[in-house]
């Protein structure tokens, strides 16, 4: 059966569904009480997590099932998200259903802004093949200690640009003041993002996308970017413009190697912005 025969669909989009989900998970994990109640909560928080996906074939057969969640009951509190109750029935493996379920997971925290998935397992050699690698041991809720496995969501550029696309989007704040429609998301030399929008205004107190990201990386107590995504209006990645890379420049040194990537005759690159700003007189 192709990828393309397969549908995942979520419990928070589908809460009609509460019950197929707990059957489907349950039959496979037993405790079927404790994901009765998980469930249910999950449809009425706020919070991103948890989610509950399912796999279905053409015919609406279920083939398999995966949570993402806050935590997988070790130790290791600061991690998150974690995926979790990963199954393929057996008569659906060797089909690529566990490997759907997985990229689609990965896709799904990116898009709650989570740049590493976690998985706790003692199996070696399969999620590996996924991506994920070995991160160390955890305690769990019985004492004993279990495998720590970690993942990039997405490579890094596409994250960022995800990240910046997800805050583009024009709208008309006053009739004096405009935002959207330019967005930029960076990344600092600590591995923390930070995402502006383009403020425009009816005179000279606006702000640029990429500025506007700088001053929340400034706010939270880091001046250093190494990688820069600007989101024109058309959704293509481009330059900053002259102030914005001479207001880099002068924030720190080390950001003439800050990396920005741009869309050049129809294709991705990569430019450092030492090289937009050669001889920068603040050199001297």
């Amino acid at each position: 059966m192709k990828p393309s025969a397969w549908t995942i669909f979520s419990l928070r989009e589908n809460p009609q569904d509460l019950q197929c989900f707990v059957d489907a998970f349950s039959s496979v994990w037993q405790r079927k009480e404790f994901y009765a109640d998980c469930m249910r909560a999950s449809l009425d928080s706020a919070l991103p997590l948890p989610q509950w996906y399912l796999l279905r074939n053409t015919d609406g057969d279920i083939a398999g099932g995966a949570g993402l969640v806050i935590s997988d009951f070790t130790s290791r509190a600061d991690l998150r998200p974690w995926l979790c109750a990963l199954f393929v029935r057996e008569e659906y493996r060797t089909r690529g259903c566990g490997a759907l379920l997985i990229a689609h997971l990965k896709q799904e925290a990116a898009r709650l802004s989570f740049r590493e998935i976690f998985l706790c397992t003692d199996l070696i050699g399969y999620y590996e093949k996924y991506g994920f690698e070995f991160a160390g041991m955890a305690r769990d809720l019985s004492g004993g200690v279990s495998r720590i496995y970690r993942a990039e969501t997405l490579p890094v550029w596409d994250f960022l640009t995800l990240a910046a696309k997800q805050r583009q989007f024009p709208r008309k704040l006053s009739p004096f003041v405009e935002a959207g429609g330019v967005s930029a998301a960076l990344l600092t030399d600590r591995g923390n993002i930070h995402i502006g929008v383009c403020i425009d205004t009816a005179c000279s107190l606006g702000m640029c996308a990429e500025r506007a990201a700088a001053a929340s990386m400034i706010s939270a107590g880091e001046c250093r970017a190494v990688k820069l995504v600007c989101l024109m209006p058309s959704g293509a990645p481009g330059l900053p413009c002259g102030a914005c890379r001479e207001f880099f420049m002068q924030l720190a040194p080390e950001n003439s190697g800050m990396e920005i990537l741009v869309s050049a005759s129809g294709c991705l690159r990569t430019v450092r912005l030492g090289d937009l700003l050669p001889f920068w007189w603040g050199a001297q």
